[in-house]
């Protein structure tokens, strides 16, 4: 057995076998497989895909070159994954709140590269939060609050890992296979019970349009059910930034926001409808409006101050945000947001990674006051931008605005759910 070949039957579209793949990932991991025979076997990947029974060897294989977190737990390890977005940080309220309905959540996330945030970076922009948890911080979180939200530990999934950077930088990030692989071969190492796709779809994502989007459900579920997780899928727009923030403390501050006030109400109306399908996976009876009621009634809250605690984050001195407005140059109708520029303004301001190991300015960070469809007068502000407000960053915020003379239909929220 031997790397070319492997390489070679992909490109010819030949089926791999489990043996054949658990070697190539195997050696891959021991410096055996060489970085670019590798990339070259993820490009093939990327043109010509898997068969279902490779995707599913490849997780497998993924997932064995490292451990699991060993949770003990009386009650339902449940998650939530979101294949990311632009102002996506409905983790922050929802690994709180799922654990307020005695489910635990034991969720493994990561930092964001290009124009979706990650959760980490997020966090990290609360003084003193650690996102590098032990397995045991990790459990004792689970045990005292029933949730935790931390980076893999170098011992989880690190073929992931491994071939996650990789592919970042050889244009085979937007795979079906290999996106259902990383993602399943972490949330393995969690063995959940129960886990619900956040697949978002449009101009802030990697899935442009909702067939891509389908096409990803259906793979992330498919293979999750042959390791015997619950799961299902819930496709969400994402061709406006979800709530109005964008930026990582930014982000932390509107989602505590949003667990006082319940609003942004799409931040909140989706995080609700994620923790329902979570907990109807679990067996679990709540109404949207309990979710919700639990939301902005201190409870979650709560839970959220508790996980911060004890991550050694200090809520207290969270730096303000100083924002300068943008104003719109022209009256109109909103017709589209591209979300895309909005995430590479982000990047260009500090906020965002090109390069794995770029550091963040946690505080740089855009604001957005208007939604597609809403109508706008000349100078009415529509959006705020918390760096120095040069002409470049407020006009590439303008710029991503498109205007219509004619009514446009505000943009849905949740497409479809899948099973």
């Amino acid at each position: 057995m031997n790397a070319i070949e492997i390489i070679r039957k992909t490109r010819d579209r030949r089926e791999l076998t489990k043996t054949e793949i658990h070697w190539f990932v195997d050696r891959f991991v021991q410096g055996d497989v060489c970085e670019p025979q590798m990339a070259a076997w993820a490009m093939a990947v990327t043109i010509n895909g898997l068969t279902p029974d490779e995707t599913y060897h490849l997780t497998n294989a993924m997932f064995q070159s490292g451990r699991t977190l060993g949770i003990q737990s009386d009650s339902l390890l449940v998650d939530k994954h979101s294949t990311g977005g632009v102002g996506d940080k409905t983790s922050l309220i929802l690994a709180p709140l799922l654990a307020c309905f005695d489910v635990t959540v034991p969720m493994i996330s990561g930092r964001g590269l290009g124009i979706t945030g990650g959760t980490l970076d997020k966090l990290e922009g609360i003084p003193g939060f650690r996102t590098n948890l032990s397995h045991a911080a990790i459990q004792a979180a689970c045990n005292t609050i029933g949730c935790v939200i931390t980076g893999a530990t170098n011992d989880i999934a690190p073929a992931d890992s491994l071939l996650y950077s990789l592919r970042d930088i050889t244009g085979t990030v937007a795979s079906v296979e290999l996106i259902t692989a990383s993602i399943l071969s972490k949330k393995l190492a969690e063995e959940l019970d129960c886990l619900v796709f956040d697949v978002k779809c449009g101009s802030g994502s990697s899935m442009k349009s909702i067939d891509q989007g389908r096409r990803l459900a259906r793979s992330l579920i498919d293979t999750g059910r042959r390791f015997a997780i619950r799961s299902r899928a819930v496709l969400t727009d994402m061709n406006q930034p979800l709530g109005k923030a964008v930026g990582n403390t930014a982000e932390v501050v509107e989602a505590i926001e949003a667990m006082t006030t319940g609003k942004p109400s799409d931040l909140v109306t989706l995080t609700a409808q994620l923790a329902y399908h979570v907990l109807a996976l679990a067996n679990v009876t709540a109404s949207i409006e309990q979710i919700n009621d639990v939301i902005t009634n201190g409870e979650t809250l709560a839970k959220f101050q508790q996980m911060v605690q004890h991550q050694g984050g200090k809520l207290a001195q969270l730096p303000p945000i100083t924002w300068a407005p943008v104003n719109s140059p022209m009256s109109g109708i909103v017709a589209s947001i591209d979300c895309a520029r909005l995430g590479n303004l982000l990047t260009s301001m500090g906020g965002g990674r090109l390069q794995k190991n770029d550091n963040l300015d946690h505080g740089s960070a855009i604001k957005i006051d208007v939604s597609v469809g809403d109508r706008v007068q000349r100078g009415q502000i529509i959006g705020h931008i918390s760096h120095d407000i040069s002409g470049d960053f407020s006009s590439e915020l303008i710029s991503s605005f498109k205007w219509s003379d004619t009514p446009i239909a505000p943009l849905p929220l949740i497409l479809e759910t899948i099973d």
